[in-house]
C-alpha cells in the first residue's frame, strides 16, 4: 500500500512540473491581482497602443497604468486620481479614456514611456499609430490617415 501511495505521489509531482518545451521567449509574471500571466516581449523603440500592451502583449493592466500615471498623473485625473491622490493613494489606477487613446514607446521588457494621446473627433490608436475613423460608402468603419499624437 505504501509503495502504491509513493508511486502515485511521484507521478502527481512529476505531472505538476512545468514543461521543458515551454517557450523561452515568453516570460511569466504575476499581475497586481496575483494571477500568473504569460507575456510577450515588446520591441524596444516601437510604439504600442494601450489595448495592444494589455491585450496582445499581456502586460498586467495595473502595471502599465502605474507607469502611465507616474508620467501623466497631472494631465489625466480620471485615470490617475485614485492611485495618485494624497494623502492616501489607493493601489489601483483606473483605465480612463485618456489612457485608452494613448501611444507608448517600448523602452525595455514591459517598460513603456508615454509618447502622446490620439485626440480629436474620430481619432483612435491603432497598432501604435494615431488614425482617424470614418464611415465608408458601404456603411462600415474604416481607418484612414496617420497623425502624430499630442504630448
Amino acid at each position: 500500500m505504501h509503495l502504491i501511495h509513493g508511486i502515485l505521489t511521484f507521478a502527481v509531482v512529476g505531472a505538476a512540473l512545468p514543461s521543458s518545451a515551454q517557450d523561452s521567449h515568453q516570460g511569466q509574471l504575476v499581475g497586481s491581482d496575483g494571477a500568473f500571466m504569460t507575456s510577450a516581449q515588446c520591441h524596444i523603440g516601437e510604439h504600442y497602443c494601450f489595448s495592444q500592451i494589455v491585450g496582445d502583449l499581456r502586460v498586467s493592466k495595473q502595471d502599465i497604468l502605474h507607469q502611465y500615471c507616474d508620467q501623466k498623473s497631472v494631465g489625466d485625473w480620471q485615470s490617475c486620481n485614485t492611485c495618485k491622490r494624497l494623502p492616501v493613494p489607493l493601489p489601483d489606477c483606473w483605465d480612463g479614456p485618456g489612457v485608452w487613446s494613448s501611444v507608448f514607446e517600448c523602452t525595455g521588457p514591459e517598460v513603456y514611456k508615454w509618447v502622446g494621446r490620439c485626440e480629436g473627433e474620430g481619432s483612435v490608436c491603432s497598432v501604435g499609430t494615431c488614425r482617424w475613423v470614418k464611415v465608408n460608402k458601404a456603411g462600415e468603419l474604416a481607418l484612414f490617415g496617420n497623425f502624430t499624437p499630442k504630448a
